[in-house]
């Protein structure tokens, strides 16, 4: 892969400069991502959110079972969305607007946006990837969090709509739809009680990665580009 790359290299300076960019972004994407899935899927911190729980109130006795059902499903969604969030370089659903030069093909599902296409950085916010993941939860949560589990139980409005915050160290979820169980009369709002708070700490990774390009970008300008320079280096040493 490297001869027909290098090829390239030699014979146009303007397209070698692109490709190379390309290739250092995706590296840095890749590196972050493969730092991301081994971070949320160390075991100590399953451990410890499995001890957590996140809520304001107490939940009362006859309410536990349904809580603990939807915190279990929602936890194992929301993992689910962040490691997908991490594998596509901080988006679930790739903008319609990209196009196929815009991102790289990893595998036939995972897609990973270039941060730096040309000279312009296309970086999504942390208010969107809260979005992206709210909607990645919502959707397959009414779908599979149901609650046919509970068949003594009376629920009004079952759709399941979440609240996401990427915050330092953590990322909470919660309940912010009018969820109600009725328990021998008495009615219970699930989002009172129902969230889960994953101890993956994305805003820092986030704000690392953001580092790193905007230097790229600020390098790029004067001709200093620490990660152009160094694949240069690399490839002319071949």
């Amino acid at each position: 892969m490297i001869e027909p790359f290098r090829k390239t290299f030699t014979k146009n300076g303007t397209g070698k400069r692109g490709q190379v960019t390309l290739f250092i972004i995706a590296g840095v994407v890749i590196f972050i991502t493969a730092f991301l899935v081994g971070y949320i899927q160390n075991e100590n911190f399953r451990q410890k959110v499995e001890s957590q729980l996140f809520g304001a109130a107490v939940v009362p006795e006859q309410a536990k079972g349904v809580v603990i059902y939807i915190n279990n499903c929602v936890e194992r969604i929301a993992r689910d969305g962040i490691e997908l969030l991490g594998f596509q370089g901080g988006y679930i659903e790739i903008p319609r607007s990209f196009d196929s030069r815009q991102y790289l093909q990893s595998g036939p599902l995972i897609k990973i946006p270039y941060w730096i296409y040309g000279s312009k950085a296309v970086i999504p916010s942390p208010q969107q990837m809260e979005l992206e993941l709210e909607n990645y939860i919502d959707e397959r949560a009414t779908a599979e969090c149901d609650f046919y589990e509970f068949p003594d139980f009376e629920f009004a409005n079952e759709e399941i709509i979440s609240d996401v915050k990427i915050i330092d160290e953590e990322i909470f979820v919660r309940l912010e739809s009018d969820i109600e169980v009725n328990i021998k009369d008495n009615v219970y709002p699930l989002a009172d009680y129902v969230g889960v708070n994953i101890p993956v700490d994305l805003k820092l990774l986030y704000g690392m990665a953001v580092d790193i390009v905007n230097r790229e970008v600020r390098g790029g300008r004067i001709g200093n580009a620490p990660f152009e320079a160094a694949t240069i280096e690399l490839i002319a040493s071949h």
